[in-house]
């Protein structure tokens, strides 16, 4: 008896067959990921409206929750059920304005109104990426679109006059604009600023130079597991994978509700478990001396500052 999920050849959809073997329908909860089927069983992807209500299922089917952007368009998703905003919603402390069908239109004034015009939707968003007190939040949705994001990676790239190292190939990254792909894609998986996981790889690399303990082949583009003393700290199979492994380590910092049944994909970082979830919810606390709560990924004075300068400089 076939159980679990299941690929047909003839259509090539996924369906989920319970323990007793009855195909589910509607909404299935699966290792911490929600599901929608349709009436036939169909997985479902992308949006679907279900009761009047918009939710938007990933490529994989998991629901989105948080931002989203689709297009050049954001939305939010709430983060406990998955439902798009419309009207007026509080989000990260600070009221938002959506249309009906979905798209931010900015954040609302004392009045309520949306921002005017589109230069105050961008500098708008740009604010969003900081805590009341202006520190710079470890999780947020990117600051522009996909492409807009990926040309500034290789622009901050370009102008660091570094040599792109050959071995990331065999990674699966031949060019920088490659690299730059992966790290955006994994990090807003996880809800982790793109922005942040680029500067911080190129900092803990020397531009993807090493060069010290780490070497290019082990793909440990943030320095997981090198303590100094000659440790090389962990190795990855590819260039997606430690990234996914930085990604993973970031939220665990930033996320005090973070658990590798919530992840995105399946956990890789192997010091997931040791990290003080939520212990270093803004980039600034990063750095040990910096925190409050005496813990974080450097022990260097100023590292989190020093990230969010670079994030200044090139986005």
């Amino acid at each position: 008896m076939l159980t679990g999920w299941q690929l047909t050849e003839d259509d090539n959809e996924w369906y989920y067959m319970h323990a007793n073997g009855v195909m589910a329908t509607g909404w299935l909860l699966d290792r911490g990921s929600w599901y929608y089927l349709d009436g036939e069983g169909t997985m479902k992807k992308g949006w679907v409206t279900v009761g009047g209500v918009w939710y938007y299922m990933r490529s994989s089917g998991a629901m989105a929750t948080g931002w989203l952007l689709d297009g050049n368009t954001w939305y939010w998703l709430d983060p406990s059920s998955g439902a798009m905003a419309t009207g007026t919603v509080t989000v990260e402390g600070r009221a938002s304005s959506f249309s009906s069908s979905g798209a931010w239109l900015g954040y609302a004034d004392g009045a309520g109104a949306p921002a005017a015009d589109a230069a105050s939707r961008s500098a708008s968003r740009a604010d969003s990426v900081t805590n009341a007190a202006g520190q710079r939040l470890i999780m947020t949705a990117p600051m522009a679109s996909r492409s807009e994001v990926i040309d500034d990676m290789v622009s901050a790239w370009d102008s660091a006059g570094s040599a792109y190292p050959s071995a990331l190939a065999s990674g699966g990254a031949p060019t920088i604009r490659d690299f730059a792909g992966i790290v955006y894609d994994e990090a807003v998986a996880e809800g982790v600023s793109p922005e942040l996981v680029f500067v911080q790889s190129m900092k803990e690399t020397g531009w993807l130079g090493f060069g010290g303990d780490v070497s290019v082949g082990q793909f440990n583009f943030s320095g997981i597991g090198a303590v100094g003393g000659g440790a090389q700290g962990a190795s990855f199979p590819d260039v997606r994978t430690g990234i996914r492994a930085q990604v993973q380590h970031l939220r665990a910092y930033a996320d005090p509700n973070v658990t590798t049944a919530s992840l995105a994909n399946p956990v890789v970082d192997p010091r997931f478990t040791y990290v003080r979830k939520g212990a270093a919810p803004v980039v600034e606390y990063l750095g040990i001396q910096e925190n409050p709560n005496h813990t974080g990924w450097a022990a260097a004075r100023g590292y989190g500052g020093d990230l969010v300068s670079m994030m200044n400089t090139y986005f």
